[in-house]
C-alpha cells in the first residue's frame, strides 16, 4: 500500500482475487470494531476507477468509501496492512488516533501487538494519552529533542 492509503482500493482488489482467506479475516475483524459494517467489496466505476464500497446493516444500498467516515476507512486501511499476506518487516504509523474513536485504540495495539508476534515490527508516533495508556511501559520509549535533532 502507498503510504497515503490512495491505492487501498487496488490493494483490497488483489486481496480478494489472490487471497480471499485474508480478506475474510480483515471483513471479520473489521465487523467486530465498526458497528453496522456488513461487508466490503470492489466496484469498477464506468470510467475504469476502483471504489470501495462498504455495506451497512441499517441500509440497503452500500456506501462508496467517499461517504464513508474516515475513521472506518483508516481502520479498514491498518486492518489491511495488519493482515498483509507478506507482511512489510517495518510498519511505521504516525499518529494513529487521528479519525479513531478512543476506545479503538486499545483492539488497534492489539492488532499491532499480533503483528510483532508473527515476525513484523511496528514504529508508532503519538500524541494520545490514550493510545499510550493501552500499551505496555516496555512497548514504550520516549524520544526527546536535543540540539535540534530527536
Amino acid at each position: 500500500m502507498s503510504a497515503n492509503g490512495d491505492n487501498l482500493a487496488s490493494v483490497a482488489q488483489f486481496l480478494f482475487e489472490k487471497h480471499p482467506e485474508c480478506i475474510n479475516r480483515i471483513l471479520q475483524a473489521l465487523r467486530e470494531r465498526i458497528p453496522g459494517i456488513n461487508n466490503v467489496d470492489i466496484k469498477h466505476t464506468e470510467d475504469g476507477r476502483l471504489v470501495l464500497r462498504f455495506q451497512d446493516a441499517n441500509f440497503q444500498d452500500p456506501f462508496i468509501s467517499k461517504y464513508v467516515s474516515d475513521g472506518t476507512l483508516k481502520m479498514f486501511a491498518y486492518l489491511v496492512l495488519l493482515y498483509d499476506p507478506k507482511p512489510n518487516p517495518l510498519l511505521a504509523i504516525e499518529e494513529p488516533e487521528a479519525q479513531l474513536y478512543p476506545e479503538l485504540l486499545y483492539e488497534l495495539i492489539e492488532e499491532f501487538r499480533d503483528y510483532a508476534r508473527r515476525g513484523g515490527q511496528v514504529f508508532v508516533s503519538t500524541h494520545s494519552p490514550e493510545f499510550l495508556n493501552g500499551a505496555q511501559l516496555e512497548e514504550i520509549y520516549w524520544l526527546k529533542k536535543k540540539n535540534g535533532f530527536t
